[in-house]
């Protein structure tokens, strides 16, 4: 599993969007993968006994989050949508640390960029093309992308880019 040599997208103020080292979206301290990569980023040690707290919950996940500063606490997210649309809604998430539990039904922020969390090799969605569309909107998108649906189609109108 070779990560992506496709080089960095630049926001329209120069800020570079790249995969983290090896997967994954870095976002200040906090990285976002999907599960299929978890362990190419945080140690199967911590994530294992987190990840039995889940399935103990009956909650179905397929993206992570975690903040490295504090590798104890793991956000595990369904993402309904993460396979099919192009900026997938969050959906339901558990954050699990040794404190205990904190689940929430349904969160409908979305994601942008979402062939940072995967390798070349995952087969749920085409990668190139989600790279390509990033690639699209940032020449054209002034300012951060919005992390809600209406927001974010506000911004792509302004922008003349059909979604």
């Amino acid at each position: 599993m070779a990560p992506m040599s496709r080089p960095p997208l630049k926001t329209l103020n120069g800020s570079v969007i790249q995969r983290h080292d090896p997967v994954g979206k870095k976002m200040a301290s906090r990285i976002y993968v999907h599960r299929d990569y978890a362990t190419l980023v945080l140690s199967a040690g911590i994530l294992g006994p987190l990840q039995k707290i889940v399935r103990d919950e009956g909650f179905t996940y397929n993206c992570i989050a975690f903040d490295t500063k504090d590798l104890s606490c793991v956000r595990f997210d369904s993402a309904p949508g993460f396979k099919t649309d192009r900026e997938p809604i969050v959906g339901g998430y558990i954050w699990v640390n040794n404190q205990g539990v904190f689940r929430r039904d349904f969160s409908n922020a979305i994601w942008h960029h979402k062939w940072q969390w995967v390798l070349d090799d995952y087969r749920g969605f085409d990668v190139t093309e989600a790279y390509e569309w990033s690639r699209t909107w940032l020449a054209h998108v002034k300012g951060p992308a919005k992390g809600f649906q209406g927001k974010w189609q506000a911004q792509l109108e302004e922008a003349g880019i059909e979604s």
